[in-house]
């Protein structure tokens, strides 16, 4: 076995070329290592319980990088049983060369998928020699709707070399685009984050996903939070995304989009109107609707 600093001076050279060679950012892909790896290892301080993988970390980060992930949990722990379980977990990930230093509840609500609260345990450490940051938000999946039907156990890489995989049961991309999608054409107009329009209108994320499935997913969706589907917009409207044009162009002069906001809004409006077609072809009645002089009777 090799000694934690031998591991972690190894793990330094592999971290930084896989940085230079996917021209990633180094702070954030440590950030993702050290949160995968937690979960690598979550059944292990955990227990049998399942977990479900949400969210940006089902998403190729060389793509779309994140330090964060969300799982759906099916009980509820306590506190001292997640910093407990982080304490077994950390020597398997120090044998990685990764140091899991700390594990902390974030204190207030934080707001999940659709407004769902979650319990967000911020945690850090050290991946090789790179301080590393991340947040594991747990979101309690219950009733029938909780999560979708097309749930898969899958095998994420890692674009450091010779660490290993995350196997885990992961959430369809087609329940994260719907996801997205409604907390786009909700977005409460005190709310100005361009997170999910971004993810939304980005094509390269969505390979292979269709829009009926995303309907399905969103129908499921409004079914588990009691949205009444004919409630919702027909149409995406230009004042709900024009508000965030101050967010959005600092975006873009960060050189993470090339589209402004009148672009970004073109696009997530016909994405909208496609998928809210899905959906009444879902909800059309199956039946003949004729006026009732017009019904044939039978004589008795």
């Amino acid at each position: 076995m090799e000694e934690p600093s031998k591991a972690a001076e190894s793990l330094d050279m592999r971290l930084m070329a896989a940085a230079g060679a996917h021209g990633l950012d180094l702070d954030k892909l440590a950030g993702r290592t050290l949160v995968e790896g937690v979960l690598r290892y979550w059944p292990r301080g955990m227990g049998p319980d399942p977990v479900l993988l949400t969210g940006e970390l089902l998403f190729d980060q060389t793509l779309r990088q994140t330090q964060d992930a969300g799982v759906t949990i099916f009980r509820r722990f306590r506190p001292d049983e997640i910093l407990r379980g982080m304490e077994i977990i950390a020597p398997f990930l120090l044998r990685e060369g990764i140091r899991l230093d700390l594990a902390s509840l974030a204190t207030g609500a934080v707001d999940g998928a659709c407004g769902d609260p979650v319990d967000r345990w911020a945690i850090c450490g050290m991946v090789g020699t790179v301080y590393a940051t991340g947040n594991i938000d747990m979101a309690l999946g219950a009733g029938p709707d909780a999560i979708s039907e097309a749930i898969e156990v899958s095998e994420i890489p890692s674009v450091i070399a010779d660490l290993p995989p995350l196997n885990i049961a992961c959430q369809p991309l087609e329940a994260v685009a719907a996801e997205k999608l409604l907390a786009v054409v909700l977005q409460a107009d005190t709310d100005f984050r361009i997170g999910h329009l971004a993810d939304l209108i980005d094509a390269r994320l969505w390979h292979d996903v269709d829009c009926r499935d995303v309907a399905r997913e969103l129908s499921r969706l409004c079914r588990h939070h009691r949205i009444d589907i004919e409630e919702l917009p027909k149409t995406l409207e230009w004042p709900t995304i024009q508000r965030l044009d101050s967010a959005w162009e600092h975006y873009r002069a960060a050189g993470k989009t090339h589209l402004s906001i009148f672009s970004a809004w073109i696009d997530a409006a016909y994405i909208w109107g496609e998928v809210r077609d899905e959906l009444s072809l879902e909800h059309r009645p199956f039946s003949v609707q004729r006026p009732v002089s017009n019904i044939v009777r039978f004589p008795v």
